[in-house]
């Protein structure tokens, strides 16, 4: 059985859910694969499936599909990535009070363990610097502590995709580096600061892929989580859970992603996906 992510390359819950769920009923999922574009036909099927893990900025149109989806008793949790940053940055994402409202309907529905907020990337700018990111960080926080208990932060990596996008060169600042690399200062204390916020709302900080900030209590992040996984599947699947990274320091566990690479509509500046 395999644990299926929906997904990293794209946002299919925000853009895809009418195809996401023609697919659950016709049985299988199709797509272009990134590297050879060849057409893969992944199996949705109950027997096929232990778990869905989905991700998004915007679960509003697939929460309208939610009673079909329990119909077909496949657990899932879900990443939501919510960061209230400008629309400069993020051009389509919806304003955070709707987001917020679709946090609540999946927690709700389906427990706090289940919708993993998303802060991140976290970067600087000549607007945007450390005491600005606390400043938002603690108004979100307010307002989705009742909703979720894991939160995951990392710094904005700089792929070659995203250098090439004159508005980063423009705008962003690398002093969230140091010239060797590693991460500055006034982030690590900000990571500090969010994690004791965090653990005053009963909020676990996950990190991926910077074992610097393992040394401030924030722990290594799983975002396909083995333990979260058959926490939520019970005795009711037979699980076979492996390790599967997708970068050097990742926990993930294998699955497997069936969203396509440049069809995500966010306009965010610094997704390396599109």
């Amino acid at each position: 059985m395999n644990i299926i992510s929906a997904s990293r390359r794209t946002d299919i819950p925000a853009f895809f859910s009418k195809k996401f769920f023609e697919s659950m009923r016709r049985g299988y999922y199709s797509f272009v694969a990134p590297y050879n574009k060849e057409t893969i036909k992944v199996s949705l099927k109950t027997k096929d499936v232990s778990c869905f893990v989905f991700w998004s900025k915007n679960y509003g149109p697939f929460t309208k599909y939610l009673d079909e989806f329990d119909s077909y008793g496949i657990p899932a949790y879900f990443h939501y990535t919510i960061t209230n940053y400008h629309k400069f940055y993020e051009k389509n994402v919806p304003p955070v009070d709707s987001l917020v409202k679709y946090a609540k309907i999946l927690s709700e529905r389906y427990g706090r363990q289940c919708v993993r907020w998303r802060y991140d990337p976290i970067f600087y700018t000549e607007k945007i610097d450390a005491d600005s990111h606390w400043d938002n960080f603690r108004y979100l926080v307010d307002r989705l502590a009742e909703y979720t208990d894991s939160c995951y932060i990392s710094a904005v990596d700089f792929y070659g995709k995203i250098e090439k996008n004159p508005l980063v060169r423009k705008k962003f600042k690398k002093t969230i580096y140091n010239g060797d690399g590693t991460l500055c200062s006034s982030f690590l204390d900000l990571a500090a600061k969010m994690a004791e916020l965090c653990k005053e709302n009963d909020i676990v900080l996950n990190s991926c892929c910077e074992k610097e900030l393992l040394k401030l209590g924030i722990k290594k992040a799983s975002c396909v989580d083995g333990d979260l996984i058959r926490k939520i599947v019970g005795d009711s699947k037979k699980l076979e859970i492996k390790k599967g990274g997708t970068r050097d320091g990742c926990g993930c566990c294998k699955s497997i992603d069936i969203g396509e690479y440049g069809t995500c509509l966010m306009g965010c500046i610094y997704c390396y996906a599109s």
